[in-house]
Parts: C-alpha cells; structure tokens; sequence
C-alpha cells in the first residue's frame, strides 16, 4: 500500500523482482529492531516513510492506473535509508545500510552492491539534511517529516553548524530559533509557554523554518504538528492545511503554510530519555565536530589533508603527555 500498488496487481506478478525486493525490505526491517548491534531507535512510521519515498521515486509510471511500478535500485534504497533510518553514529549506520542490503540481496543479488560501494554513493549528513530541507512541497507532503538534530556536544555545536554550513538561513525573516532555560522562574512559567506558542503559531502561518532548543515543555502542545496530522480545506481556487495546536488552556486551529519546516534539537545525552514513538515523528540526524571536520578533511587536496593530520597527530601527543 505504501508503495502505491494494487493488491490484486501483487497478486498476479507474486514472483516479480517488486515483490521479491518488498519481502526483502521488510525482513531487513525485522532485523533491525531486533539487531543488538543497531540502537531501538526506529519505529514503524520510519519505515513506513522509507516506502512512501522508494515509492515516489520509482522510475516507471503506470499511465493507465497513475501508480510508480517501476525499479527501486540500490541508489534508491540507500537514499530512503539516509533520509528514514539516520540519527545514528557512523558505523551503526552502516551496519542499518549492511542489513537492508545483505537482505534485500537474498531476493536480489544486485541489491549486495550496496556493502562495498556506498562509500562511492553514500552522502554526508549536511548534505542528506540540506536535500531534505529543500524538497518541493509535494514531496514534502507525500515523504517529508520534520527534523530531529542529535548534538553529540553539550554545549550545541550543531545549532552552530547549521547556520554555518547553510542548511539554515540566518536571516530572522526565514529563520526563528526558539530556546526555552531551565532556570527554575522559567520552568513553570505558562505565561512564557503560551508567549513562545503564540510565536510558534506565526511562524506556521507565514512558513518561517523554526529551530527548537531545550522545548521539551511545550512539545505536548504541537502533538498534532509534529505528527503532521493535518486537516486540508481545498476550493478550487485555494488549498488550506491546518493543525491543532494547544495553546495555554485552548486547542486551535492553526494554518500550515506549505513552506513551514520545523527543526528540533536535543543532545545525545538525552537522547535515552526520548521514547521511540515520539522519535518516529522526524527525520533524525547526528551531528558533531568531529564529523564535520572529517567532512571538510575529505573535500581539501591529498598533500593538504596529510598534513592536517600530521598536525592532528602531534596536537593529540602533546595533549596526552601534558595533560596528565
């Protein structure tokens, strides 16, 4: 159903190279929630999403019924795995990639290309996060979430690296960064919740982007935005999308502009605190310096990236024997 095809057209070709490559997909879903390996981070809409994309991107249409029924290829699958099953480190990445394919390939051996040559194909998460940001708003609609940033620093190096790599634009017209404290006048202080929803509201409404910071507070309050639960009004001349936000005491109807995109950002740190659930409703994605300077180290000329990593090196021995 997610990837757009009839029952009965499955039925009559169950013995397709599709339908192989579906029965393959979701035994590799199987094998992630159960991996040891891989952190219970996904959940059902995850995958869901992975096939409403696969299937927006599958390369034949079908004129007469108006439904993909083309190739999903291992580029494909690999690109719905970066979107979808992100937020992730690294390697624990590659072994959700690994698992997808080595499965996959049981139906289709083409599909175990996957394990040796992602590297060649595989994006970085900067660039992953800057395609999704720009998606036109049907491929928003139809596969797009909103984001969750997973800083792997505690003092938010990645609210940083976004506005320094582009993904989000720092003009205060595109962009609001809202940022709730913890100190204890503010903790229980609806009167600032309800100020902060009210600009929340005019955001959605005009299609700004939002950057989240430390709002776990009022998350409960934007249940229905972060679902992406909408309701739509359409004339002819018009198409009106609208949501549920709860505001102090009062749940109202809010419109959703088409260019609204929201981001969230928490740390690692917290991140075992999060229910699944509640991490199903976006993208996920981890960022740190660490990946970020590996990032800029690949794209700078072979003599130059040697010798940064000579300086790296000798910077690290200098560290360890006086910093003891």
């Amino acid at each position: 159903g997610c990837l757009g095809l009839q029952l009965e057209k499955r039925q009559e070709n169950e013995d397709n190279r599709l339908n192989k490559i579906i029965h393959g997909l979701c035994q590799g879903y199987r094998r992630i929630l159960h991996s040891p390996d891989i952190p219970h981070i996904f959940h059902d809409r995850d995958f869901i999403y992975m096939l409403r994309e696969l299937r927006f991107e599958l390369m034949n249409l079908n004129e007469i019924e108006h439904t993909s029924i083309g190739e999903i290829t291992p580029r494909s699958l690999l690109r719905a795995l970066e979107d979808n099953f992100n937020g992730t480190r690294m390697e624990e990445f590659d072994k959700v990639v690994n698992t997808f394919s080595t499965v996959v390939g049981e139906q289709c051996p083409d599909f175990f290309s996957l394990i040796n040559e992602k590297q060649q194909s595989q994006r970085n998460v900067p660039t992953i996060l800057r395609s999704s940001m720009k998606l036109d708003p049907t491929r928003r609609r139809l596969y797009g979430r909103y984001k969750l940033i997973i800083d792997e620093s505690e003092d938010e190096s990645a609210v940083r690296l976004l506005f320094q790599l582009g993904i989000l634009n720092s003009d205060p017209s595109q962009t609001t960064v809202f940022r709730m404290s913890d100190f204890p006048n503010d903790v229980d202080n609806e009167l600032r919740n309800v100020e902060i929803l009210s600009n929340i509201k005019l955001c959605m409404e005009t299609g700004k982007t939002i950057l989240m910071i430390n709002t776990g507070r009022i998350h409960g309050s934007l249940y229905d935005v972060f679902n992406q639960n909408f309701s739509i009004m359409a004339t002819e001349e018009s198409r009106k999308i609208f949501s549920k936000v709860a505001i102090g005491p009062k749940t109202i109807d809010v419109v959703v502009h088409e260019d609204f995109q929201c981001i969230v950002h928490i740390k690692r740190s917290e991140f075992k605190d999060i229910p699944a659930p509640f991490l199903s409703r976006f993208q996920k994605y981890s960022f740190s310096i660490s990946d970020f300077y590996r990032i800029q180290l690949r794209e700078i000329p072979i003599e130059d990236q040697k010798l940064m990593k000579n300086i790296e090196t000798k910077v690290r021995s200098f560290i360890d024997h006086f910093g003891k």
